[in-house]
């Protein structure tokens, strides 16, 4: 029987991380409310930038897959999420907190399109800010390697995050071809959001089928209301089509990805796409022109896309 361990923060040492990036908090908070931890952490190394602005401008040229940067958005999330969305792109290792005077579901949304680590919402305490930079780096250790990786050749894993207690991310990485152990949390509310991000899912077998569909049920009784399904590869939205229970009925496909191809190689690209939702159409183009090794080309969408696209129902329209 295969095994998945769920991320739980169980480690008092950090992992490789020997710098910090400070943004957006000012003199007397550095002094007072993070030196302190970082000293203790034994993170020695320290950049502080004052100005959200100013940092936001020095990061885009940041190059460190082995630091944490951790910024104070205040209430500026919406303005900094591109930013840190694009710095993500380029560190894929860093371990990246965001701090805001509080969060509603549509903040923990941005999280995730920005694939941030971790949320620090309200005054922030010692105590708190160790406990997410340890939860930070573990999750963002478990993930790192698997981006570099060829998801067929690892097990089956599903790293949970919880950016506030009624808002859960779950990463699935792997095949789920086995009987694993799919995580499960509780909204306490009983009007929970689960994210599951299918970016690095490579096989679902008739076994793990039967797994999805339960879980999907569990998730449900647990209180959560919303299951939003992210970076869909176009295998699972075939099954989102064709099998009931797939994207259950308190399910929402937020963004997925369909395949392209150049004629003179043959050769396939994915493009992603999201779902704007609220009654607004999801516009697909049926050619696009992009670089092929540096060559201006047009790309075809592929034939089998308008069955792949059938879970949207009207809401796709094809254009050009």
């Amino acid at each position: 029987m295969g095994t998945a361990v769920d991320f739980a923060l169980n480690s008092t040492t950090m992992m490789n991380m020997n710098k910090a990036i400070i943004v957006g908090f000012s003199p007397s908070q550095f002094e007072t409310q993070i030196a302190p931890v970082l000293a203790s952490l034994g993170i020695n190394s320290i950049e502080s930038f004052e100005d959200l602005k100013y940092g936001l401008e020095q990061l885009q040229k940041l190059n460190e897959d082995q630091s944490f940067l951790l910024l104070n958005a205040g209430t500026q999330f919406n303005s900094c999420a591109q930013n840190l969305l694009e710095i993500r792109k380029k560190n894929h290792g860093l371990r990246l907190l965001v701090s805001l005077d509080k969060c509603d579901m549509d903040d923990a949304r941005l999280a995730v399109r920005a694939d941030i680590d971790q949320l620090i919402t309200g005054p922030l305490g010692q105590q708190d800010l160790t406990q997410k930079l340890k939860a930070a780096d573990q999750f963002r250790a478990r993930v790192f390697p698997m981006e570099k990786t060829n998801p067929l050749s690892i097990d089956f894993q599903s790293p949970i995050e919880s950016f506030t207690e009624n808002f859960y991310r779950t990463r699935l990485i792997g095949s789920l071809n086995d009987n694993f152990d799919l995580p499960t949390p509780k909204a306490p509310s009983g009007n929970g959001v689960f994210v599951l991000d299918a970016d690095n899912l490579r096989v679902v077998n008739s076994i793990g089928m039967k797994l999805w569909l339960n879980w999907m049920r569990a998730l449900a009784e647990n209180g959560f209301t919303r299951i939003e399904f992210w970076n869909m590869r176009p295998g699972y939205m075939q099954l989102a089509s064709f099998v009931s229970g797939f994207i259950p009925a308190n399910g929402i496909v937020k963004s997925f990805y369909l395949q392209y191809w150049e004629s003179e190689t043959d050769q396939g690209f994915n493009f992603k796409f999201e779902n704007p939702e609220g009654g607004q159409k999801i516009l697909i183009p049926r050619s696009r022109t992009e670089k092929v090794q540096g060559i201006s080309k047009t790309l075809e969408l592929d034939d089998s896309s308008s069955l792949i696209l059938k879970y949207f129902k009207d809401q796709i329209e094809f254009v050009g």
